[in-house]
Order: C-alpha cells, then sequence, then structure tokens
C-alpha cells in the first residue's frame, strides 16, 4: 500500500511539473498557450498580434479611408447640386408676377382673356427636348466613368490578391515573402491615397521610402526563386505569372488612375443646372385655370429636376454616396496580407531558432532574422 502510495505521489509530480513547464505566466495572469521548447515551437501565426506590419501613415490612411464612406462632409458635396436646385426654384417662384407684368400687364395686355398656353408650348417642347439630351449625354457620361472606374479598381485588387495567394505557394525565404507581401500591402496603400486625393500636408505621419518602390522590389525577390531544380516546375509557372502581375501593376499609368479623382466639370453644371431652371420657368408660365394644379406641377417639375442632378452628383463620385463602389475588396487584400505575413514572419523566427513571443515582443526585425 505505501508503495503503491509513493507511486501515486511521482506520477501527480511529474504530471503537475509536466503541465507548469508546458504553459507560462503572459502579463501577470497564467496563459494556456503552451510553450514548446526547441525547434517544435507550436505557437499560431494568428496569435501573434504584436508584428508590425502597418506604418502609422498605413494606419492614418486606411483609417481616413473608413472615416470618409458616406461621411456627412461627402453626403453633402453630393447634395449640393440638388440643394442648389431646390434652392432657386422658389426664387423662380417669386418672380412669377414679376415676368406676368413686364410681359403682359404693363404692355396694356388683358391677362385674363389671353391664352398663353399656346406660346409656352412652343417653347416648352425645344426647351425640355434640349434638357432631356443634355442630362442624357451628363448621365451617360458619368456612369461610364463609374464602369470604368469600378473595372479598372477590381482589376488591381484581384491581382494583388492574385500575386499574396501566389507567393505564399512559390519556395521563396521567409524574408523574401514579408517584402513581397509588404509591397502588396503599400500598393494597396498607394491606391487608397490616390481615392482620398488629398495633400499629404493633411496627414500627421510621413510615407515610407519603401511605399515608393514598393512593386519594383518584388522582382529582386523573385529573382532569388531556384528555379533549376526539377522539382520547381511548379514555382517557375507561378513564378512567371507573379512576374506578368507585377509588370502589368508597374505599367499602370496613374493617368488611368485619374477617373478615381476626376469630377465633372463646374461649366457642365451650370449647364445643366441652367437648362433645367428654364424648363422650369417655361412650366411656371402654364395657365391651368387653377393655383393649386399650377403649384403641383411646379412641384413636381423641382423634384424631377433635383432628383436628376442628385443622380447625377452621386454618380461622378465613385467612391462616395449611395452608388458608390465597395471599398471592402481592398481591405480584404490587406488583410489577407497582413496574415500571410504573420505565418512568414512566424516560419522566419521558427528556421532561425528564436522565439516568436522574443520577436515580436523586442521588434526583431529582418536584418537579425537574416544573419540568423
Amino acid at each position: 500500500m505505501q508503495l503503491l502510495y509513493n507511486d501515486n505521489i511521482i506520477s501527480i509530480s511529474a504530471m503537475t511539473y509536466l503541465y507548469f513547464t508546458t504553459h507560462h505566466i503572459k502579463d501577470g495572469k497564467f496563459s494556456l498557450l503552451r510553450i514548446h521548447r526547441g525547434h517544435g515551437k507550436e505557437i499560431r501565426p494568428e496569435d501573434i498580434d504584436e508584428v508590425e506590419f502597418l506604418s502609422p501613415f498605413d494606419k492614418e490612411i486606411k483609417r481616413a479611408m473608413m472615416h470618409s464612406i458616406n461621411s456627412p462632409t461627402g453626403l453633402l458635396k453630393v447634395a449640393l447640386p440638388c440643394a442648389i436646385t431646390m434652392a432657386c426654384c422658389p426664387l423662380f417662384l417669386s418672380l412669377q408676377p414679376w415676368l406676368i407684368y413686364v410681359l403682359w400687364t404693363d404692355l396694356g395686355v388683358d391677362v385674363k382673356s389671353l391664352n398663353v398656353n399656346d406660346a409656352i408650348r412652343s417653347f416648352l417642347t425645344p426647351s425640355g427636348l434640349v434638357y432631356a439630351i443634355m442630362f442624357g449625354f451628363v448621365f451617360q457620361s458619368v456612369a461610364l466613368k463609374q464602369g470604368e472606374v469600378r473595372k479598372r479598381f477590381l482589376y488591381q485588387i484581384g491581382l494583388l490578391g492574385e500575386l499574396t495567394a501566389m507567393t505564399s505557394k512559390v519556395h521563396m525565404s521567409p524574408d523574401d515573402k514579408m517584402e513581397v507581401y509588404r509591397s502588396v500591402k503599400d500598393e494597396c496603400i498607394q491606391m487608397t491615397f490616390q481615392i482620398l486625393n488629398r495633400p499629404l500636408s493633411q496627414f500627421h505621419h510621413e510615407p515610407t521610402i519603401h511605399t515608393k518602390e514598393s512593386l519594383y522590389g518584388i522582382l529582386d525577390r523573385l529573382r532569388k526563386v531556384d528555379v533549376n531544380d526539377i522539382s520547381a516546375k511548379v514555382d517557375v509557372v507561378l513564378m512567371n505569372k507573379a512576374i506578368t502581375i507585377v509588370v502589368d501593376l508597374i505599367g499602370v499609368d496613374y493617368d488611368k488612375l485619374a477617373g478615381f479623382r476626376t469630377r465633372l466639370h463646374p461649366l457642365q453644371w451650370i449647364i445643366l443646372e441652367s437648362l433645367g431652371l428654364c424648363a422650369y420657368l417655361g412650366i411656371l408660365m402654364v395657365d391651368g385655370k387653377s393655383y393649386r394644379f399650377e403649384l403641383v406641377i411646379a412641384m413636381i417639375t423641382v423634384f424631377s429636376i433635383a432628383m436628376l442632378c442628385y443622380i447625377v452628383s452621386d454618380l461622378d463620385q465613385p467612391f462616395a454616396g449611395f452608388f458608390k463602389i465597395d471599398m471592402l475588396p481592398l481591405f480584404n487584400v490587406i488583410n489577407r496580407s497582413e496574415t500571410a505575413h504573420k505565418i512568414a514572419f512566424y516560419e522566419a523566427a521558427k528556421k532561425a531558432d528564436i522565439p516568436v513571443e522574443t520577436c515580436a515582443a523586442e521588434g526583431t526585425n529582418m536584418q537579425v532574422l537574416d544573419e540568423k
């Protein structure tokens, strides 16, 4: 009995020692994350939250983009042409008695016996036709522009997503993979900066030098892939595809991205608003034999012109308003590249036999991992 008791005590002590040596205390609290010494560290990459991937400038750009989507200021800019139309129409309505006096009463014409509808009809027909043609031209222009911007935007995002996925499958060193993921992130941040269309002085942080030449650095990293090995046939195909993607992204002239920030010329807005208000002025001169009927017709015309102006203004801004282009694919690519970067960081730390917690806490950079 005493021997059995001693065996139980030894077993419990051994299990207790094993349990507490495979767990650790973190931030003053007991952590259930196991510690495996040596080369067999079983730390999940998604648990590495301290790895620096987004620079302060990147975080500021991303935050500004998220706050600018349907912000009050952006919606006010979209609704400005509609508000101008709504403000001008009551002014034209107040001018109706004065126009009637100047055109007929002052000349001694009896307004009650005058049939003005025949004369107004000859004015409203060409005026409405000109307004309809002008609105159709402007609407088609902004709709095609938004479609082209959406097509180009999704195409570039798709290429960046493919580049991230292919890099994770190519046999490259972890530090080279991390540089490619950072380059993908930098290109996404650059696109976001183009969409925001703000001067650099409005931001509190400066962009890193790495951001300006990120895509060119990918070619240097891909050049290091060993393609002479017989088992590297898949790597050759993936690398050629990745190089094609990088060359395509580099070949995108930023003039082609001008649609991200181009807007209708103010002269076009003046012409569109003037034609609409002229048609509204003709509606005010119609004699309906009832002021209620005339008021209803005027209100319908006002709301029609205002809504048409709003639709054109909304489509004119591709990344704002209610008919905007969804920015979620861009943020998804950034998140996927960040996750892949954490995995590569974990692989580099494991290869260098450096504790992942130590790398993250002390900010171990790529040079330290390379030297190891």
